[in-house]
């Protein structure tokens, strides 16, 4: 643990970066925390680039600095080992997450190792690769499994209810305020929340997070009180974070900050034979919800899994073979028409409700941008928000 600063009046880390270089020199894997000032965050920023292990600003809690150097040192020793599935099993419970591929498992057993420390984790991968599954994995994992789980759209939430959606607000705290209200951090108090579309988020409500992250504290709006919490954070995105930050959208220390762990989710197209795991095993499901019996895949059909190149992932995968064993007449689900031409075809009058049909749109919307959000909801002709609402109310995952 170093401080950035040695000399009385001497605020520019100079000193700081110097030792730390030092000791890189000498031992390229010893872990070093750095502490500083608030308002010199970006020297710590610098010292994460140059391979600091994390950091704190001063005036530190005793508690939260222990917590610190205790999942620094669990961290550390956290390389893989390379396990198989078996090995997984016997220790982890990954049970809702399917495959055997090498590019999963080496994320699995990393996520594995660190579910039982604080550590912040970033979930990376491309829409549809399951980053909201593995995020309740973990949380299944650690020692707060019995405690709760609160996934949040951060990406939906609008600068001007930021405060009143994560930290609550208090009876008149505004107009329509009638009652006192948690807000979401409260609501995951000693569990975990769910950080979904980080890379969205506007800079103003960066900056309030930020503070949340290092100092495990906040006010309702309308309120004075602090209030204390125990969180673990995970967050998710499949936006170039790094991509951002040169941009000017994206907060370098907020960005240090959540990737203290860093998980990659492979897209389906390279997780090989997963593909007919997977397949299979929403064949199965389907067959059961819909009571079709016992239904299998035709040749065409595994030809068609195989060489799909699914860029909607997991999801595009899923909602294929809903629709395969729904349209189904006999035991076998064919592909023979692509997935676009069967969501073009109109329903019959009176097969689906209003609500039917404007799922189905929103998600063949998403499936033709990609899922980008901000094309989906320009071409929908409604705002980002309007469509998180309708993504929350149909319980369609992005």
């Amino acid at each position: 643990i170093q401080d950035m600063n040695f000399q009385t009046d001497t605020t520019s880390g100079k000193e700081g970066l110097e030792l730390l270089a030092n000791i890189r020199e000498i031992n390229l894997t010893l872990p070093v925390i750095l502490f500083t000032a608030w308002g010199n965050i970006d020297l710590a920023v610098l010292g994460m680039r140059q391979g600091a292990s994390n950091f704190f600003t001063k005036p530190w809690d005793n508690n939260r600095l222990i917590e610190l150097i205790s999942d620094t040192l669990n961290l550390d020793k956290h390389s893989s080992g390379k396990m198989s599935r078996t090995d997984l099993e016997e220790i982890y419970n990954f049970s809702s997450i399917i495959g055997n591929s090498k590019q999963l498992l080496e994320q699995l057993e990393t996520a594995g190792k660190v579910a039982n420390t604080r550590a912040p984790i970033l979930i990376r991968g491309e829409n549809g690769t399951g980053k909201d599954i593995l995020a309740h994995a973990i949380h299944l994992n650690s020692d707060r499994k019995d405690q709760p789980f609160v996934k949040v759209n951060v990406g939906g939430i609008s600068s001007s209810l930021f405060d009143s959606e994560m930290f609550g607000h208090v009876k008149g705290a505004f107009t329509d305020a009638k009652t006192d209200r948690q807000g979401r951090f409260e609501q995951a108090d000693h569990g975990t929340i769910f950080l979904d579309e980080i890379g969205e988020l506007s800079m103003d409500s960066q900056v309030k997070l930020l503070r949340v992250l290092q100092e495990g504290q906040f006010e309702r709006l309308g309120s004075g009180q602090t209030i204390q919490i125990d969180v673990r954070i995970v967050a998710a995105t499949n936006v170039d974070l790094e991509a951002a930050i040169k941009a000017g959208g994206f907060r370098e220390d907020l960005f240090y900050r959540l990737n203290t762990i860093e998980l990659h989710l492979p897209p389906l197209r390279e997780r090989g034979k997963d593909k007919l795991e997977l397949a299979d095993h929403f064949l199965k499901h389907f067959a059961a919800t819909y009571n079709k019996g016992s239904l299998q895949f035709s040749r065409q059909a595994l030809d068609y899994l195989e060489q799909s190149p699914w860029k909607g992932n997991i999801r595009e995968l899923r909602h294929a073979i809903e629709r395969g064993v729904l349209v189904s007449s006999g035991q076998e689900i064919d592909f023979q028409q692509k997935s676009d031409s069967i969501d073009s075809q109109l329903p019959e009058v009176g097969s689906m409700s209003l609500d039917d049909m404007e799922k189905q749109m929103i998600i063949k919307t998403l499936k033709h941008t990609d899922y980008n959000i901000s094309r989906t909801s320009e071409l929908l002709g409604i705002n980002r928000t309007s469509l998180y609402r309708r993504l929350e109310k149909y319980d369609i995952d992005v």
